[in-house]
């Protein structure tokens, strides 16, 4: 424990003092000289820079997905402590940010997160989540349990397709 203690001392001072000195020092490199890009018009304001910053795909990426994940979470969470599986609230939250909702009450706020141009790379990011969601609960499958239920899994799945299809041809019988 004081071994550790020291290194985080040591390191964290050792840093700190790094700093310190490069920024004594580093002010001192560029003092007569006047960069083009520093000099500010009187119109610019901290927002303008905001402002041309906000409209970078990368920028809007990192919006979507912090917006996606918050919501995902709160509504997970109040889910569980309802007493339904967290993914159920991760479902309707999607609803919840996507055209339903929040495209149909919120059309700006809807357009500003998740403007048209930006829409392929969230689809891309959804494709490849997918992908390894799909891994994961492969990797969790047990195949003994699948062997002791492979019948009544084939039984149910073949009732699932007949019995639409059968209800399908009956109907083709009775025309509207």
């Amino acid at each position: 424990m004081k071994k550790n203690l020291a290194f985080y001392t040591l390191f964290t001072g050792g840093f700190s003092l790094l700093i310190w000195f490069l920024l004594n020092n580093g002010k001192n490199l560029e003092a007569n000289r006047i960069l083009p890009h520093m000099v500010s018009s009187e119109n610019d304001s901290i927002f303008s820079g905001l402002d041309s910053n906000i409209h970078n795909p990368l920028c809007i990426l990192i919006l979507q997905i912090t917006v996606i994940l918050i919501f995902a979470r709160i509504l997970g969470y109040l889910f569980k402590k309802a007493g339904q599986p967290s993914v159920v609230g991760e479902i309707i939250a999607g609803i919840v940010l996507g055209p339903s909702l929040l495209g149909l009450y919120l059309p700006e706020v809807s357009s500003f997160i998740f403007p048209a141009s930006s829409l392929g790379n969230i689809q891309f990011l959804s494709q490849i989540g997918l992908i390894l969601f799909m891994f994961i609960v492969g990797m969790e499958i047990d195949s003994a349990t699948i062997k002791n239920q492979a019948h009544q899994a084939v039984i149910i799945s073949h009732a699932s397709i007949i019995f639409p299809f059968f209800l399908g041809v009956v109907s083709s019988f009775f025309p509207l």
